[in-house]
């Protein structure tokens, strides 16, 4: 190469002999190049310029003599770290992934939370590249740290040409938002650097995720209303524990003294009802879980696998497709429960049944489930907020009530959950703030004026414009409560309860008490048939309860949605509509029935809902648990 240079130095001083100033800028470029070229011995490789250059470098890369490809893809979020974004999911760079066929194709997709990245978009780019090449193998490893452990995005391409065969390292180290700094390494002690750090990650990741094969047959099983009618207590012999972690059966508390409450998808609560099973259930070492969300139920399967517990997970989410990672079976059909069992039951055949315990979800798991008539628990949800609101709008407001209704249906998208996290009492509690319009000022007026509620359909994305300060908030990096302290550094707790930062929705609160105060609001509650003193105690309640980190913070609207939910309950399938009733999943009870009764597996059921939203506190008072319900859906019991 060097050679070939100095012969393009000579022929140029030759044909630009009397322009020395052509013959110097001509040597300037030349050594130039010859320094970058020079990149390809050294051992960080040689860097790239533009991105047309990375095309080509590309292009050659997925070229026909491409037998093995093996990347490494990034999504973090966590704010302590750098940010890395995916260029495997880039529109330049990452289509030759899911466009060509290569003999061997492997990835590891590298998140900060597994249970965070199977919600994610890039999560379900990764689904439609297993989809489109069957030959790509794909892998999820957790790392907290990825700059201490030196990972980084980077892509090993191995050429085969004749009898030759040829290493390249396609590395993109740390990236921001704006550049993507990447190198072509070809150095040999290099090569095998990134090599021996692709296969230590992935002996240190999960489970090959992958994709089933739909099961036409299944999905054909007509839906039907049992003639029979059950109770979540009967099925369980009350072994049931919901958010205040007490057995209904013992009135054991896992939290024993502790005056606080745990989320399920805390690694706390995993810890807890862990240690609980062990204790409790013959030291079962082999867990059958079965829910319906990816965070709360995905989140402690995860967990409950973090505590030494085989654990095989079916999680039914419409958003999610039918895919299989680390004992986990995320899907969008409850009868895709025949296929999960078909695929644990060599492991249970090899299993003392007493060593395994079966736990069930109970909220759109057992009970209206997702798909087939979950509408119902909102329906009775939007009846507790609109009676909450009677409280602060003395004689009622038609149009305070239809909003109400409008905000809670868009306060129930994942785009809010960083204000909402999930919990029914914050969602609530917005909602009827926001009904009453306590930011009342003349351009939000405008957007959420009660007497025009058609502009406000219309306008629900200025409700996310209106809201999006409390959604940044530490956009990266998780906010302190009680529900989220496992997100926390614990090696470096903040020292002091001051050093923490508020809530998101403690700061809405903050927010909205404030306007309340303002002789605007006064002016504007006046004309609309707003309690301005009552609505303020409301907020200021709520948000004195999650200060003092009670587990069901909106206990008034809790109570509320207990009975309108037992009201729901207690409809008869011959006098009401289905949909309006609350009903049992056919084919989760069916599941549980046979595994308990057929294969003498015991039961436990776990909730995150509040008591206060389950059990009436009055001697003899109603339960959602006792309340005998309609079985309705797929049943898949002959299929078991």
């Amino acid at each position: 190469m060097i050679k070939k240079l100095s012969e393009l130095t000579m022929l140029l001083k030759k044909n630009f002999s009397g322009h020395q100033l052509v013959h110097q800028i001509a040597e300037k470029h030349i050594e130039k190049l010859a320094t970058r070229l020079y990149g390809f011995n050294r051992k960080d490789g040689y860097e790239t310029e533009t991105v047309s250059e990375q095309q080509f470098i590309f292009g050659e890369l997925f070229g026909p003599n491409l037998v093995s490809l093996r990347a490494t893809s990034f999504q973090m979020k966590d704010g302590e770290s750098p940010l890395f974004r995916s260029f495997w999911n880039n529109a330049v760079l990452g289509v030759a992934i899911s466009t060509h066929q290569i003999r061997d194709m492997t990835c590891i997709l590298v998140c900060d939370s597994k249970r965070d990245c199977i919600e994610t978009h890039w999560f379900r780019l990764a689904l439609n590249q297993i989809r489109h090449n069957p030959k790509l193998k794909v892998y999820i490893y957790e790392s907290q740290n990825p700059g201490k452990e030196g990972l980084t995005n980077f892509a090993i391409f191995e050429h085969q040409s004749n009898q030759n065969q040829s290493t390249y390292i396609f590395d993109a180290p740390h990236q921001d938002e704006r550049s993507l700094r990447t190198s072509l390494i070809v150095n040999h002690d290099s090569c095998n650097i990134y090599t021996s750090k692709f296969v230590r990650t992935m002996e240190s990741s999960g489970d090959n995720i992958k994709l089933l094969e739909t099961d036409q047959e299944l999905d054909e099983i007509p839906v039907i209303v049992s003639d029979s009618k059950d109770s979540i207590s009967n099925l369980f012999s009350d072994k049931i524990i919901l958010r205040g972690l007490k057995r209904i059966d013992s009135n054991e508390s896992l939290l024993g003294s502790e005056n606080r409450f745990v989320r399920k998808y805390e690694p706390d609560y995993a810890k807890l009802v862990g240690s609980h099973i062990r204790k409790r259930f013959g030291g079962a070492n082999t867990l059958i879980y079965v829910g319906d969300t990816c965070k709360n139920d995905g989140g402690a399967i995860r967990n409950l696998q973090s505590h030494g517990f085989t654990v095989f997970g079916f999680v039914c989410n419409q958003k999610m497709e039918r895919v299989w990672v680390d004992n986990i079976l995320y899907t969008d059909r409850w009868t895709d429960l025949v296929s999960f069992h078909k695929m644990i039951s060599t492991h249970l055949c090899h299993c003392n049944n007493e060593k395994v315990l079966a736990v069930f979800d109970i909220d759109q798991t057992l009970w209206a489930p997702k798909g087939v008539n979950e509408g119902v628990i909102k329906s009775a949800r939007i009846s507790a907020i609109i009676q909450t609101l009677q409280t602060v709008t003395p004689g009622g407001s038609k149009s305070i009530d239809d909003l109400a209704k409008l905000v809670y249906k868009e306060l129930d998208k994942d785009v809010y959950e960083p204000l909402a996290e999930d919990n029914e009492d914050f969602k609530a509690i917005i909602t009827i703030a926001l009904a009453c319009s306590v930011f009342a000022s003349v351009e939000f007026e405008r957007q959420f004026r009660t007497d025009d509620l058609v502009q406000y359909n219309t306008s629900l994305p200025d409700l996310y414009a209106r809201l999006k300060k409390y959604l940044g908030i530490h956009e990266y990096k998780s906010n302190y409560n009680s529900s989220l302290a496992n997100q926390m550094d614990r090696k470096n707790p903040p020292s002091t309860t001051e050093d923490r930062p508020k809530p998101n929705i403690s700061v809405f609160l903050e927010d909205a008490i404030s306007a309340i105060k303002s002789l605007d609001y006064g002016m504007y509650a006046s004309h609309n048939g707003i309690d301005p003193i009552a609505l303020e105690q409301v907020l200021q309640e709520v948000a004195d309860n999650i200060e003092l980190n009670i587990a069901a913070p909106f206990s008034e609207f809790r109570e509320k949605e207990r009975d309108e939910t037992i009201a729901h309950a207690e409809k008869d399938a011959i006098f009401h509509k289905i949909n309006d009733i609350l009903t049992l999943n056919h084919a989760t009870w069916d599941y549980a029935d046979f595994l308990n009764k057929k294969l003498k597996i015991p039961l436990l059921a776990l909730s995150d809902r509040p008591d206060e939203a389950t059990i009436s506190p009055e001697p003899g008072g109603k339960s959602l648990l006792n309340v005998a319900l309609t079985i309705h859906g797929q049943s898949i019991r002959n299929w078991l």
